[in-house]
């Protein structure tokens, strides 16, 4: 059985650069609940791959959704 979060796949990921320039990341869920990296890594390479193993999924452009400006800038309909 699917728990809601599998199910929903709007994770936020955030990506993060440490002042001492390590990375490390962390997600949020819809539900609120999240999940941290456990340790820091030197390069961000070593901080998605981690990511990946955690969920983390890389879209290709295919893959994403059209930016809302997008669909802002469409022209209006007209009225007949």
């Amino acid at each position: 059985m699917q728990t809601k979060r599998t199910l929903d796949r709007r994770h936020t990921w955030k990506f993060i650069l440490k002042d001492d320039g390590s990375w490390t990341w962390q997600v949020e869920y819809p539900d609120g609940t999240g999940v941290k990296s456990k340790r820091a890594f030197e390069e961000l390479d070593a901080c998605l791959a981690d990511a990946k193993s955690n969920g983390y999924v890389v879209r290709t452009s295919k893959d994403r959704r059209r930016p809302i400006i997008a669909m802002l800038e469409r022209p209006a309909r007209r009225e007949r």
